[in-house]
């Protein structure tokens, strides 16, 4: 099997005060398996095939982007998948639907049951259950992740000041930092998520880690990167009026849609902090990792309109 090579296209968009800067159209790359899950994928996937496995088992919310994407991508390249989902069954839910719809089967778990899946029974219950799998972490976040994320610098042909990425796992930000061809010109710059104060830079550290096996190159990276972990607006998947507004408002000034629970958060982020902690005189590039069937999630809680 060849993973099929895709190019992201840049665009420049503008910000509320007229702030100028590029776009890395990831979202673009597929339109199932979508922006950065088509990166962390990709050796995820060439792996499973070397290794002759015919499942994929993964892990994720009912929502999540990651059990979309991998339902999508087994359909595409012959895997059978299996989504061990956190919370209970329903029907209605359309992130669940879709992934069906692409032949994943479903497990569902208890919130308290799930936070268990990394230990070793947990693991040895689902192969008595399934039989042989090849197992990718939640949101692709292992070594292969890394490795595709790295790929991503392909794609930048330009010299960039700041480079920024919506973190989550923080398996993206660890392949831009690992990557990155001159950390001397180009910062990488980190927008969480998810409200865990200095819990984030533990997880990229233990996220470089799985690449350099060693604590001390870890250290090394330290001056490569900038984290601004007061953009999660309240924490994951929590959106506010102001939130909204700025993805409506930016969707009519650039005509791109962008999710509102990572890079909603991303660029509104950058809007603060041009002036303030980026330059204006900047050049600056932020990735769309995708995630926009995210939206039709929050539209079914109400979240929004």
């Amino acid at each position: 099997m060849k993973w099929p090579h895709k190019k992201s296209s840049i665009s420049q968009v503008k910000l509320p005060g007229g702030f100028e800067l590029d776009l890395l159209r990831d979202d673009e790359l597929h339109s199932q398996i979508s922006g950065n899950k088509w990166r962390k994928l990709k050796f995820n996937v060439l792996k499973a095939e070397q290794k002759r496995y015919e499942q994929i088992l993964t892990y994720g919310g009912a929502f999540s982007n990651h059990i979309a994407a991998t339902a999508a991508a087994g359909k595409e390249f012959g895997f059978q998948t299996i989504g061990v989902i956190r919370g209970e069954y329903d029907s209605n839910n359309p992130t669940l639907k879709f992934a069906e719809n692409c032949g994943m089967q479903p497990h569902f778990v208890s919130r308290s049951h799930y936070r268990e899946k990394d230990a070793k029974f947990f693991r040895s219950d689902l192969r008595k259950k399934f039989g042989p799998f090849f197992n990718i972490p939640e949101g692709g976040a292992n070594f292969e992740g890394i490795q595709g994320c790295q790929e991503i610098w392909k794609d930048i042909e330009r010299e960039y000041d700041y480079v920024i990425v919506p973190c989550g796992t923080c398996t993206t930000m660890a392949g831009l930092i690992l990557g990155n061809p001159n950390p001397v010109r180009t910062k990488v710059v980190g927008i969480p998520v998810l409200n865990v104060n200095d819990g984030m830079r533990s997880d990229l550290n233990q996220k470089l880690f799985q690449v350099l096996y060693d604590w001390e190159l870890v250290e090394d990276y330290k001056d490569d990167y900038l984290l601004y972990p007061d953009f999660h607006l309240g924490g994951y998947a929590k959106i506010t009026p102001e939130l909204k507004g700025f993805v409506e408002s930016f969707k009519s000034e650039n005509a791109i849609q962008l999710d509102y629970i990572y890079n909603g958060k991303m660029i509104f982020a950058l809007s603060e902090l041009i002036g303030e902690k980026i330059p204006e005189y900047s050049k600056v590039l932020a990735i769309h990792t995708g995630g926009v069937q995210g939206n039709e999630g929050l539209r079914y809680m109400g979240k929004i309109q």
